[in-house]
Formats: structure tokens, C-alpha cells, sequence
């Protein structure tokens, strides 16, 4: 943290030791006078394993593909959530439906569903 100087620090709320974590990651930072932030990895768990992401950083690990979606999440959350609409080609199904948005989004068709956020997504933007 000392040596790179960042503007921003995340931390993804996936793991028990997180808040630990977010708090030494603070006291590091409070010298600086900055603070980290929670971020949910819900997003980047999925766009990390898309086809999108895998063959955008094929050399890369999983880890740092997850580091690496977070950040886009972070930065730019309409790009990520559109890049999400894509289709894959193994699954034939869209990233983004993945995301569980409403306990019942089961309720109504993939279609519809698919229909709906395309709409939002072009209202946004």
C-alpha cells in the first residue's frame, strides 16, 4: 500500500476474514488519509469465469481475473453489467441471468427477464 500509493482500496465481502483484513488495510491507509471500502464480489465472480474475461486475459490466473472484474465493477458498473449480456457459447445462456437480482426473479421467464434488463440497461446509458 506504502509502495504503489493507490487512490482506492476494495475489499470483496466473500470471505470471514474480510473485516480483519479491512482493518489492517486501514490502519496502513489512515496515514495516508484513506479508507478502503467493501465491495460485493458477486458481479466480479461471475465475469471473472465469462468467455469474455477468459479469452480477454487468457495468461492470467483466476484470482487475478476476479482482481481484475472487481476493478471494472468498481470503475464502470453499466460496461460491466452490458458486457454481461452476452451469450455464451457452451451454456447458451446470458451471463447477466446469473446474477440473482430478487429472490423471485424464478418467477418470470429468462426472456422477459432478459427483455427487462436490456430496457434498463439502454434507459441508463
Amino acid at each position: 500500500v506504502r509502495r504503489n500509493g493507490p487512490k482506492a482500496v476494495f475489499v470483496t465481502a466473500d470471505a470471514m476474514d474480510a473485516t480483519r483484513f479491512k482493518k489492517e488495510i486501514d490502519n496502513r491507509l489512515f496515514a495516508m488519509d484513506k479508507e478502503s471500502c467493501f465491495v460485493d464480489p458477486t458481479v466480479a465472480d461471475i465475469t471473472s469465469a465469462t468467455e469474455r474475461m477468459i479469452s480477454e486475459l487468457k495468461e492470467q490466473k483466476g484470482l487475478v481475473r476476479k482482481a481484475i472484474a472487481t476493478a471494472r465493477w468498481v470503475l464502470d458498473p453499466a460496461a460491466e453489467l452490458a458486457g454481461m449480456m452476452l451469450r455464451n457459447s457452451i451454456t447458451k445462456t446470458y451471463d447477466i441471468l446469473s446474477l440473482e437480482l430478487d429472490p423471485l426473479q424464478k418467477r418470470i421467464s429468462s426472456s422477459r427477464l432478459l427483455g427487462k434488463l436490456e430496457r434498463e440497461l439502454i434507459k441508463y446509458t
